[in-house]
């Protein structure tokens, strides 16, 4: 029997009405800022924080690459936070929250109610428990996600995007401590 556990897993794609600020982890990928344009533009989101630093071809770092796509499409710059220096998914967090503090101050952080974690589907679980761990408690969370060449209900057929699942929940595991999923051992499902 093949079960989908992974996937109903590590998506964590939650609905939303509106979200005071939307992170973005870093990703060379256009399809985060792609989801965030619309949500800025009718106001569902007041603010977009990027993230990432790995330099592309272009010289640009992720977070860069992103404000530049919303910038050509008319958001304000007021409206973008930008975090590039990250390397890693921990460091999208823990420096992107210096921004948002920067930014908001310490004492006006604590009126950040929610957000909105624009994030591939396979990677989301970890930003979120990231996010809640470095993050003030009282905000809650939404989570948009977005497909990659990892695609819901295919990856598992192709090896080098189930192994990019399986590294995923491993990272969990390491972060977190815990045993949480094996992967059968034969075979193209997961037990």
């Amino acid at each position: 029997m093949i079960l989908k556990g992974p996937e109903h897993f590590l998506n964590m794609q939650t609905p939303f009405d509106r979200a005071d600020v939307a992170f973005v982890s870093g990703t060379r990928f256009l399809a985060p800022v792609q989801k965030v344009l619309p949500l800025l533009e009718s106001e569902r989101i007041s603010q977009v924080l990027l993230t990432g630093g790995k330099r592309g071809e272009d010289g640009l770092t992720e977070a860069e690459r992103h404000q530049k796509f919303l910038l050509e499409h008319g958001i304000s710059p007021e409206r973008i936070l930008l975090e590039n220096q990250s390397m890693t998914t921990l460091e999208n967090v823990v420096y992107g929250f210096a921004e948002l503090l920067k930014f908001h101050g310490s004492h006006s952080i604590v009126n950040l109610r929610s957000m909105l974690v624009i994030s591939k589907w396979q990677h989301s679980r970890r930003v979120l428990m990231q996010l809640k761990c470095f993050l003030p408690k009282n905000i809650q969370y939404f989570c948009l996600t977005y497909e990659t060449d990892a695609l819901l209900g295919q990856w598992q057929h192709d090896p080098e995007q189930r192994q990019r699942v399986e590294k995923e929940i491993l990272r969990i595991q390491q972060f977190s401590g815990t045993h949480l999923l094996e992967p059968e051992p034969f075979g193209e499902g997961w037990i």
